[in-house]
């Protein structure tokens, strides 16, 4: 008797609020809120209680990183890197990854030391990888911490100092 009571709770009252919720959420992003713009954006390319649209979401984030969210940015970078719901595009992927490390978005500053690191969008500088995943790993982004520890063991000495020494440079302008 008790799960068909929690049930008919849950049919009820908990699902109705759910898309009350995203009805709200609807209506502040059309707004101009940028967090509910990132958050609808998610829900919308995951299709978490919408249809997935990997289009729609490009449109969504795109509003949000324009206001400099950082945590958009991040996101539209991503489609642009994968191409989807945009067409692939590793300049703007790189150039909306910036952005967003500029606020010190450690998963942004990670991303840019994989595009360095391939060549993506950018010159391959494995010395410019290694400090930006150098930048990240102060953060204790996990994969930053691995990929820069990889990048040591394929430079030298001088290649490291310099990379450090840039990173001391990126933060400090960034102040």
């Amino acid at each position: 008797m008790k799960k068909s009571h929690e049930l008919l709770l849950y049919a009820l009252l908990i699902i109705p609020l759910y898309y009350v919720g995203i009805l709200w959420l609807e209506r502040t992003a059309d707004k101009g809120y940028a967090d509910a713009q990132h958050d609808l954006a998610l829900r919308t390319l995951h299709g978490d209680g919408l249809s997935q649209d990997s289009h729609k979401a490009a449109e969504l984030f795109t509003q949000a990183a324009e206001q400099n969210y950082a945590a958009s940015q991040y996101e539209l970078a991503r489609l642009y890197a994968a191409g989807n719901g945009v067409g692939q595009n590793y300049t703007l992927a790189m150039e909306w990854h910036t952005k967003a490390a500029y606020q010190g978005y450690a998963r942004s500053l990670y991303e840019i030391a994989l595009l360095h690191e391939g060549g993506l969008g950018v010159k391959k500088d494995l010395v410019k990888a290694h400090m930006f995943a150098q930048i990240a790993s102060s953060n204790q982004h996990a994969k930053a911490i691995a990929l820069k520890d990889r990048l040591t063991q394929q430079l030298s000495a001088e290649e490291i100092a310099q990379a450090q020494k840039m990173g001391k440079i990126w933060i400090s302008e960034r102040k």
